[in-house]
């Protein structure tokens, strides 16, 4: 009865578990495998159960006895393939010669166990006595059925703790080496005769030390299960929706959208080119296995930004056609003329820079990444704007506080952040600064920044202070500054002006370096 209601329990923990395992498992080899295991354990304790209905029928009972061995056998080589297929490709893995080699070795093992009332070289017993089930012995041929339980086992742990040590923390290591040496005591007791293990159910133990030592390399992370998916999913930030052939919601996030049947069908129409779902919507549907991937892009930002580039340029126009308005005034009078030279000086400051920002306005329709060429047009915009700036308080007061030069150089930062060029300025400086510096500086910091939009570096470090009595500006990008190329205008300005650009060559980088001798022209 004891039996009955043991081997009961055991039979519904085996199917619960084998049923998850292949549930959560995420190779259909691994599924294939793991239901295989829980049939060799389902029919191992069947069969035990069996044979322990039919101990009056010597012969049968002995001969269902010997047949142990094809599960006890097969157990341990199942193992070394899970092993050996754990982080394989699905589909493409074949059985390697040396396990080939194991599975012969563990059949003719399974061969001499079933014929042993021939040789008796497995198990010398009396086969006439009643009680040869306690009187058994253990010939030669047991230390070779041994071996053969005990090679392939051996080496599915190496291979598993190997792959655990690759993939996952040192310290998931202990649970399988636990449940394998414990394995090994039992065994070893059992065969000895020890009570304790003598006397329990050696099938059903070693089967819950098989559900364990795979349940414990499943917690290490090393079998991949998809019992995470559903969260994975939920918690993305991204908007995206995995469908179903039924046109069912198979995984979501929580930020995704539904869409009607009619706006699914257009995207998926129009793949890989995206549907227009708003003016602030892109919408893309895409064909998979099983189903469909249905997500979802919001430009809203990258709208704005053209419109206020649009904005921007519609003002530049105007600004320029006023200033073409006034050259062609009759000048009446000497304010009028001063006015005049004063915006002619500008208009050759910058009439290179709006050369450029029409010729890149004119490209951004074509260009191959437009959010980093709309992002080289604002950049453009707030060169000229704050460029202009300098220009007329130049001509108001020479001194220029080193905060609102600060100011301009984070706002070029700030706006460089939309290409993927992150800035970091530092400012030491305290007090004021000639404009005709600042201005200087400033070129120098937005050249560097177009500079780094087209090379790719992401990072760049300013710093802009004091050095043995000079005003310096420093800049170190994390690409090599050498393919950096000043304008010759812009060097002649610094020469003009007393300044000294230099290419600094440092122990892991290449920086620049621009400064103003003598605190000349600095305040304070």
């Amino acid at each position: 009865m004891q039996l009955m209601l043991a081997t009961n329990i055991y039979i519904v923990t085996v199917v619960i578990w084998t049923a998850t395992f292949v549930n959560r498992s995420a190779q259909r080899q691994m599924k294939r495998a793991s239901f295989l295991m829980g049939m060799l354990l389902l029919g191992w304790v069947v069969l035990h159960l069996l044979n322990s209905q039919l101990e009056s029928y010597l012969l049968l009972h002995r001969h269902i006895w010997y047949s142990y061995t094809i599960f006890e056998l097969g157990l341990p080589l199942l193992l070394l393939w899970m092993a050996y297929i754990v982080d394989k490709p699905d589909g493409k893995t074949g059985v390697p010669l040396w396990m080939r080699f194991l599975i012969v070795v563990n059949c003719i093992n399974s061969a001499l166990s079933l014929t042993n009332d021939f040789h008796l070289f497995v198990h010398p017993l009396d086969v006439t006595s009643p009680d040869w089930i306690l009187e058994y012995g253990y010939g030669v041929g047991f230390y070779f059925w041994q071996a053969g339980w005990m090679l392939p086992l051996l080496s599915a742990v190496i291979i598993m703790l190997i792959k655990i040590g690759v993939y996952v923390r040192k310290r998931m290591l202990l649970f399988p080496l636990m449940f394998f040496t414990l394995l090994l005591v039992y065994q070893y007791g059992y065969i000895n005769r020890i009570p304790l293990m003598w006397e329990s159910d050696r099938i059903m133990v070693n089967g819950i030390f098989a559900l364990l030592f795979v349940e414990a390399i499943i917690r290490a992370g090393l079998i991949p299960v998809n019992i995470n998916y559903q969260a994975l999913f939920t918690h993305s930030p991204l908007s995206v929706r995995i469908i179903d052939e039924r046109k069912q919601t198979a995984l979501s996030s929580a930020a995704s959208t539904w869409y009607d049947y009619d706006t699914f069908t257009s995207a998926l129409r129009t793949y890989p080119e995206p549907a227009r779902f708003d003016k602030n919507t892109l919408l893309f549907a895409a064909p998979i296995t099983g189903g469909y991937a249905l997500w979802q892009e919001d430009i809203t930002i990258l709208t704005r930004l053209q419109k206020e580039t649009a904005d921007s340029v519609r003002k530049l126009e105007a600004a320029n056609a006023m200033l073409a308005e006034e050259e062609e005034i009759e000048r009446a009078a000497q304010e009028e003329i001063e006015k005049t030279q004063l915006m002619a000086q500008l208009d050759s400051e910058i009439t290179g820079y709006t050369i450029r920002l029409s010729t890149m306005i004119e490209q951004l329709e074509n260009a191959v990444d437009k959010p980093k060429a709309t992002t080289r047009i604002m950049l453009l915009l707030c060169y000229i704007k704050r460029r202009c700036n300098l220009f007329f308080r130049e001509k108001e007061d020479p001194m220029l506080p080193a905060d609102e030069l600060t100011v301009y150089l984070d706002e070029l930062a700030e706006m460089a952040g939309y290409s993927g060029v992150r800035i970091i300025v530092t400012c030491e400086l305290k007090t004021s600064l000639a404009v005709r510096f600042a201005t200087l500086f400033y070129d120098l910091f937005y050249n560097v920044i177009y500079w780094a939009t087209w090379s790719g570096s992401p990072y760049i470090l300013a710093l802009l202070g004091y050095d043995n009595g000079s005003a310096v500006l420093r800049l170190l990008p994390s690409e090599d500054a050498q393919s950096f190329q000043i304008g010759r205008e812009l060097l002649t300005a610094i020469e003009a002006a007393g300044g000294t650009y230099a290419i600094k060559d440092l122990d892991d980088a290449v920086g620049l370096r621009l400064s103003f001798p003598e605190r000349s022209g600095v305040d304070g």
